[in-house]
């Protein structure tokens, strides 16, 4: 809910800049074409991948791959043996 209120006030900000500087150019036009930092877009797209990738997890689609990197066997206990 507090997305669409600072998408709106944006929208409205955009949209007096552009009066201000003599530029014609209406709300819906702004809306569907303002500007976006790179990194918006980035982590919009890394945040998609994630969720996917949950998605193929979780359904069984895709496994968690496991790399066992030190295995040390724990010390036996010499009564642990003769048995």
């Amino acid at each position: 809910m507090w997305n669409e209120k600072a998408e709106e006030l944006f929208i409205e900000l955009m949209y007096k800049m552009s009066i201000a500087q003599n530029y014609n150019f209406d709300k819906v036009t702004i809306k569907r074409s303002s500007y976006s930092p790179i990194a918006h877009g980035n982590r919009e797209e890394e945040e998609e991948a994630i969720r996917k990738g949950m998605v193929n997890l979780l359904t069984g689609k895709s496994s968690l791959p496991v790399v066992i990197k030190d295995f040390t066997p724990p010390e036996t206990n010499s009564e642990d043996t003769k048995k």
